[in-house]
């Protein structure tokens, strides 16, 4: 009678689950978004035209989820896969909205596309960057290493960039939009920063990102719109490294170029800067600074020398819980 019943249920979900149970509109609409975009805007790189589907792993672009090799390459073959595809009616796969433009460009829609790094770890030699005009893509769940051999990893770079820093000349300076980084592990190795974000609107870094051993920046924000970094920790060492006067942390945790950019529930516990902001009415909220050797707070001044958390909230829409180790010492 089990067994019975089993089969009863199987042959009621096969024909409930049949293509031919489907409505031929919806049939449609759902054989048109499973194709890829006809005519990208950007090169297509080889093999980035087969993905399969909209979750995409890195191990059908050839990665090593051991760290023991490098998978930059197969990486950017899985962001140009989720560029070449979309979830809106419209052939060309336009974002809602980007028509207003007027350049002759468009925003791309990848349909939330999502790159599942699945708990692997991942070794870089060079950034994986995201291109400019393309939105809706979920990368994460993963770990991205720096390659540590000295002269491999570019100076002065970041282990991932999105856009390109000051290229964006549209309405609200943002073009990307909805690019979101959750779960992810970033490791520069001594070698590379963390992350740089340009001209992205409505994007998302957390929750449950580590950014750890970056050089120069652990977050870089550059232009654009409200850029959420929520529930992260940054460290440009880890908080049990022996730091001594002679060797103190040289990075800024994060940096903020821009308006409207928001900081909320994250931690930072070791660098020279733990929060630079460098525009208006961003808000920050729960965030806590606790290194010793950690400047907390840092604006560009114009002379003036901030030192206390009272006169560092003038560009800063809104600031509290913002926990402090027991002094923030003088910039200048």
């Amino acid at each position: 009678m089990f067994r019975s019943l089993l089969l009863l249920i199987s042959l009621s979900l096969s024909v409930s689950l049949s293509p031919k149970s489907i409505p031929s509109s919806l049939r449609n609409r759902l054989e048109k978004y499973s194709h890829p975009i006809l005519t990208p805007q950007a090169p297509v790189t080889s093999g980035s035209s087969v993905a399969p589907g909209v979750r995409i792993s890195p191990l059908d672009f050839g990665a090593d989820p051991t760290g023991k090799s490098d998978s930059s390459d197969a990486l950017q073959a899985c962001i140009q896969a989720c560029a070449n595809y979309s979830s809106v009616i419209d052939s060309l796969g336009h974002f809602p909205g980007d028509a207003s433009f007027g350049n002759g460009k468009y925003i791309r829609n990848a349909g939330g596309c999502v790159i599942d790094l699945a708990g692997g770890e991942y070794m870089l030699s060079k950034p994986v960057t995201f291109p400019e005009y393309i939105a809706n893509i979920n990368f994460g769940h993963g770990s991205l290493v720096a390659d540590p051999t000295p002269g491999v990893f570019p100076a002065d770079s970041f282990l991932l960039v999105v856009g390109i820093a000051g290229s964006c000349k549209v309405p609200q300076g943002s073009c990307n939009i909805d690019i979101n980084f959750p779960e992810l592990f970033l490791d520069g190795s001594h070698v590379a920063s963390g992350i740089q974000v340009n001209n992205v609107m409505g994007s998302t870094l957390g929750p449950g990102s580590y950014l750890l051993n970056f050089t120069n920046y652990g977050v870089q924000i550059n232009g654009g719109h409200e850029l959420m970094i929520s529930r992260c920790w940054l460290g440009e060492t880890n908080f049990d490294y022996a730091f001594s006067k002679t060797d103190l942390p040289k990075s800024i945790a994060i940096q903020i170029n821009g308006n409207d950019h928001y900081v909320e529930n994250t931690v930072v516990f070791s660098s020279k800067i733990g929060l630079e902001v460098n525009g208006a009415a961003d808000y920050v909220t729960g965030v806590h600074v606790w290194f010793p050797g950690n400047q907390a707070l840092a604006f560009v001044d114009e002379g003036k020398c901030w030192k206390t958390a009272v006169d560092q909230q003038q560009n800063i829409q809104h600031l509290t819980d913002f926990f402090l180790f027991p002094f923030i010492y003088n910039r200048c």
